[in-house]
């Protein structure tokens, strides 16, 4: 393959889904871009207003519109900076996707705000700027979602990975049908290879980074079974050998059960305010866990857990909330395994 672009490895019809379900998590839009600046999905996934928006409400005809996806776009090609605030003062985030090291897309993730929205005078000197209504403008930005920091990375790295493994599987699929025509075919077990490699680089990476983000000293995937009567642990790090040999359970014991059957995250220690009933906490050792459910339409597929033992403040109901986001998108992508 001398040529490489996202169009050959990527099901676009597919990806415009992922992506329309992902900007809809995430609170914010997102674009996939090919690196000759063409739009690879039919429309961007749009859930806020963008800064083209703002065109329509100009006070002087004469003033140019700002297209500031565009502007995010060039900004990381011509400076290769991820990051870029606006005109308008929002912030957009530019995510490459390689391939055999050469950029092959870009994936524009925002408007959005990070950290905090700014006073409402300092929003009338940018309208003023920018000859935009004030009145519409003010309205409009308060839709505008607001991340920490810490949270926007989460999301955007977690998307970036996501990405790449999927075009990277692609890419290893397309060179062995390329180097062995028809091996796959005749194998008949193609699909299930690349399926199962990427639902299990799915989970180390929804493992690591939700580890990450609360220096968990433990955690586990546990995913349901094809008779969803059981869980069965697909990743552990930091776990009991104990644990490990039973390696599946009934899906309404333990925490993990009350937690698919609640469908929703519950945070147990000294920050959290769990309803989870005391007989199923059965590992005292524990001062604080975080267990997330892994659900898609209404669909459990599986939860994640977080453990520490020792005092950690950052097993907390902000991060509850954050990781709860990165459960909804990895169980999108999880979904995606189950279609293929």
């Amino acid at each position: 393959m001398e040529e490489i672009s996202v169009r050959q490895l990527l099901d676009l019809k597919q990806w415009q889904k992922i992506q329309n379900l992902f900007a809809e998590i995430i609170g914010t839009n997102l674009c996939l871009i090919e690196p000759s600046g063409t739009s690879l999905t039919t429309i961007p996934s749009k859930v806020s207003n963008s800064c083209s928006d703002f065109a329509q409400y100009r006070t002087s005809p004469r003033t140019s519109p700002v297209d500031c996806t565009v502007k995010a776009f060039q900004n990381w090609f011509q400076q290769k900076e991820s990051a870029y605030k606006c005109p308008h003062g929002l912030s957009y985030f530019s995510l490459p996707i390689w391939c055999n090291e050469k950029t092959i897309g870009v994936i524009v993730v925002g408007p959005l705000l990070v950290g905090k929205r700014e006073d409402d005078k300092t929003y009338r000197m940018i309208c003023e700027r920018q000859n935009i209504d004030p009145k519409i403008f003010l309205d409009r930005i308060y839709e505008v979602k607001v991340f920490s920091p810490s949270g926007i990375r989460v999301m955007i790295d977690f998307l970036q990975e996501l990405t790449q493994y999927l075009v990277r599987l692609a890419y290893q699929r397309e060179e062995l049908e390329r180097l062995l025509p028809g091996f796959l075919t005749v194998q008949g077990r193609g699909q299930e290879f690349f399926s199962a490699t990427y639902l299990r680089l799915l989970v180390n990476c929804l493992l690591d980074i939700a580890s990450h983000v609360v220096h968990a000293d433990s955690g586990s995937v546990l995913l349901v079974d094809e008779s969803e009567k059981n869980f069965f642990i697909k990743l552990a790090r930091g776990i009991p050998s104990e644990i490990l040999k039973k390696r599946r359970m009934p899906v309404s014991r333990g925490v993990a059960g009350w937690v698919a059957s609640q469908k929703k995250p519950v945070l147990i220690g000294p920050y959290g305010d769990s309803t989870v009933p005391a007989e199923r906490l059965k590992r005292p050792k524990i001062k604080a866990s975080i267990v997330v459910p892994l659900r898609f339409q209404e669909k459990i597929l599986g939860v994640f857990c977080l453990n520490t033992m020792s005092a950690n403040k950052r097993f907390n109901q902000n991060n509850l909330l954050l990781l709860d986001q990165l459960g909804k998108l990895a169980s999108v992508a999880l979904a995606r395994t189950s279609v293929n």
